[in-house]
């Protein structure tokens, strides 16, 4: 028979979970800033990365899917748009995860909302149940989180070529047109 966790054993474990999450979304945050700079063909100064720093994320990734609405091609829009949501659910979860308590319910133990308008809408209606997030969600986002960086380099990685290409084309035109 396995020995319970004491306490602190499962107080570090909840940390660590929501501190991974946490974590995880600043990263993709960052991230999003160089996929920003890069589809819309920013140019490259000192400032650029802190000023698109500045925004909120739910602005940024607004901005990219409302780019990625032009984009004609399937293969150049469809990995841009499942990175984009990736990151909402991810930035989800961090939201989850950074304002809610941890509860105790049976053997394993959940997050809940203490904020009043949110535990509202998490309340059903019919049963009166409020919905609460098994803290396991927040280890299947932490895993997610690290699959989705690696999807947002080969977008970042995609996007720096193409940008470098059109560099490269405008510099050959502008030979030419000498």
């Amino acid at each position: 028979m396995a020995d319970a966790k004491s306490p602190e054993e499962v107080e570090s474990e909840i940390c660590e979970i929501v501190g991974r999450v946490v974590l995880s979304a600043s990263l993709l945050d960052n991230q999003i800033n160089s996929v920003l700079i890069a589809v819309l063909s920013l140019e490259d100064k000192a400032l650029t990365f802190a000023v698109v720093a500045a925004h909120d994320a739910v602005r940024k990734i607004e901005i990219l899917k409302a780019f990625a609405a032009q984009i004609p091609k399937d293969e150049w829009r469809k990995p841009l748009v499942r990175y984009l949501e990736g990151v909402e659910k991810i930035n989800q979860a961090r939201n989850t995860a950074a304002h809610s308590m941890v509860i105790e319910q049976g053997d394993d133990y959940v997050l809940v909302s203490n904020n009043a308008a949110k535990l509202l809408k998490a309340t059903d209606k019919k049963t009166r149940a409020i919905t609460r997030v098994p803290l396991g969600t927040l280890k299947d986002a932490s895993e997610r989180a690290k699959r989705l960086y690696k999807e947002g380099q080969t977008v970042l990685e995609n996007f720096v070529r193409f940008q470098e290409e059109r560099k490269k084309r405008s510099s050959n035109t502008d030979v030419k047109s000498r």
